[in-house]
């Protein structure tokens, strides 16, 4: 082959396989709960995002299927790498001022069945000042439902207000039998493992070994639990600030509920290390 035709081919290659990823790709399915939108590649994974971002509440009484694992790992290649579904109007944020209008047209509220499968090695990256919702889901709204899914591998570094492996704020919906793992590193306060935060929610059958580090409400499962917890537990490392609660399972319970859950973590503090809660840092009454 001449050398500049192989170059060209070398060339097209490798910038087919910095792009294809960031490519949206529409799932099959119509969205109905008997013809759900089966997700089954990282191009439909962004397709839901892209379209979430549209507004006008896109994904209400929508059913999403994953059908196979799926590899996210490209999303360390893309200009913003990953984007999380819900609470953002635009998948190509170009500065801190498209970071502020975040509200419940853009919340997912669809149902997100999993299968039981995973989306592996997802990679996000964000600095900007006024980000405030990330993880897979950024903002899961009322009614919304998140059932079998497991994220793992997962590398999240953010100075977002809300930050979870699974969910950022997860408000009125429900999650069960999902489970995160990976590393999470925030400069902000409300981080966890699965959930940034829970509020007047139901999490269930779920758990989360992430490495976790924040500055307050910071815990292995849920940063502030306002809903309710069952049968959940977290493993992972916990490094957080206790003046603002740092806890096995939930850096701040307020309001809400716990049962049949517990927390297996290591647990360090950036101030005042003898007092970090091994269930949970701050329990309001």
């Amino acid at each position: 082959m001449h050398f500049k035709n192989f170059f060209i081919l070398v060339l097209f290659l490798l910038i087919s396989f910095t792009t294809i990823g960031q490519t949206a790709i529409t799932p099959q399915g119509s969205g109905t709960s008997a013809d759900p939108y089966l997700m089954s590649s990282l191009g439909n994974l962004y397709w839901l995002a892209s379209e979430n971002a549209k507004g006008n509440k896109f994904s209400q009484n929508k059913y999403f299927l994953q059908t196979n694992n799926i590899d996210a790992s490209d999303t360390r290649n893309w200009t913003h790498t990953w984007i999380p579904i819900g609470g953002k109007n635009s998948v190509t944020p170009s500065d801190t001022s498209d970071e502020t209008n975040q509200n419940s047209n853009y919340s997912f509220y669809g149902t997100y069945n999993g299968g039981g499968y995973a989306v592996d090695g997802l990679v996000f990256v964000n600095n900007l000042s006024l980000n405030s919702l990330q993880g897979f889901f950024g903002l899961a709204g009322s009614g919304s439902v998140i059932i079998n899914l497991n994220i793992t591998n997962i590398s999240i570094t953010t100075n977002s207000e809300k930050t979870g492996g699974l969910v950022g704020y997860l408000y009125r919906g429900t999650i069960y039998n999902c489970s995160t793992t990976g590393i999470i590193n925030s400069t902000n306060q409300t981080v966890g493992g699965l959930v940034g935060q829970i509020g007047g929610s139901t999490t269930k059958n779920s758990s989360s070994s992430c490495t976790v580090t924040g500055l307050g409400s910071v815990a292995g499962l849920a940063g502030i639990n306002q809903g309710t917890i069952i049968d959940c537990f977290s493993t992972g490392n916990v490094t957080g600030n206790t003046n603002s609660g740092t806890g096995g399972l939930m850096g701040q319970a307020s309001t809400g509920a716990y049962y049949r859950s517990y927390s297996n973590n290591p647990i360090s503090t950036t101030q005042n290390p003898s007092s970090p809660g091994g269930f949970a840092g701050i329990i309001r009454a």
